[in-house]
């Protein structure tokens, strides 16, 4: 009976991982390709200094400037540093990991290729994005940046193995810089791509580990008395999202594994929450924000996204 129930969940996490790891890597080079073409300095700039107008703005400046949630706290700072105000850089936080092309097509493959799907997790983060940025033009109003914002932080001191691996970078940009113009790009782009790729992998795995497992060995009874619950579903699927943090581009297939299980409120929560506060930005967050900046967004976020999962799930 054990060694069925280890079959079935190997059976469950290849599934997943072999569902998920493609769009990974296709993600991570669409991510790598974008930043290396578009300067986000330009396209930041083109935020209105209006906060209000700024808001809705910024929340879908992940459409031209599509960044992980690894990669969404660095650009948020520079964001801040150009003084359009914490309102929209919070928006722009929440909203560019999840509202671009990239994540539309992975989270619409995650599912099968249903894109219904994927167009309402964007509406949805959308609408969070807005309001955690509305709301935090009204707590924080104009507060200057060295208020909100963390400086930065000494370089730690060089150990011989971050020495080992300076070295070892330097020598592939030289190398990279005897290539052909053409080669050079791709070799890059390859070269940035693989280095995220080693980074969110990882996390891939854990989350895939988790949901088979969760599915498998845990019994049935408590789960779903717990999973068809309107709050308790939603609840229990963002505290387990936060702690897989699975990045944007490959969540969808570890969300869809809890369909049928959970309440559907509860799966956009899982992919839209995840996003914005997990174990692995939560770090950058408070090495980038004050404290009162990061209780901020995690409070308004959670509360804003178990409302909408609620009306998802009693059906408005």
């Amino acid at each position: 009976m054990l060694i069925l129930r280890f079959q079935e969940w190997a059976t469950r996490f290849t599934a997943i991982i072999i569902t998920a790891f493609p769009l990974m890597v296709l993600g991570v080079l669409a991510f790598a390709t974008v930043e290396y073409f578009i300067p986000r300095e330009r396209i930041l700039g083109w935020v209105p200094r209006r906060r209000w107008l700024a808001i809705p703005v910024a929340a879908l400046l992940g459409i031209l400037v599509p960044v992980c949630d690894c990669g969404v706290v660095p650009t948020t700072r520079a964001f801040l540093r150009q003084e359009v105000g914490l309102a929209p850089a919070l928006a722009f936080l929440i909203g560019a990991p999840v509202i671009n092309p990239i994540v539309l097509i992975t989270t619409a493959a995650g599912f099968g290729g249903n894109y219904t799907i994927a167009f309402a997790r964007l509406a949805l983060t959308y609408v969070v994005a807005v309001v955690v940025g509305g709301l935090a033009l009204v707590a924080f109003g104009d507060a200057p940046i060295d208020s909100l914002l963390i400086p930065p932080a000494p370089p730690p001191p060089i150990s011989p193995r971050r020495v080992k691996r300076q070295h070892r970078h330097q020598q592939a940009h030289v190398a990279i810089l005897t290539l052909p113009p053409f080669a050079r790009i791709v070799a890059h782009i390859a070269r940035d791509a693989g280095e995220e790729l080693l980074d969110l992998g990882r996390y891939l795995v854990v989350g895939a580990l988790v949901a088979s497992a969760v599915q498998t060995f845990v019994p049935q009874a408590p789960l779903i008395s717990v999973s068809q619950g309107v709050l308790t579903s939603t609840i229990s699927l963002m505290i387990l999202a936060s702690i897989l943090s699975v990045c944007s581009i490959s969540d969808a297939p570890i969300a869809a594994s809890f369909l049928g299980v959970f309440a559907p409120g509860a799966i956009f929560a899982f992919m839209i929450f995840g996003q914005i506060i997990d174990l692995k930005n939560t770090a950058m967050l408070l090495a980038t924000f004050r404290r009162n900046v990061v209780i901020f967004l995690a409070v308004a976020s959670a509360l804003c996204v178990v409302a909408l999962a609620t009306l998802v799930n009693i059906g408005i």
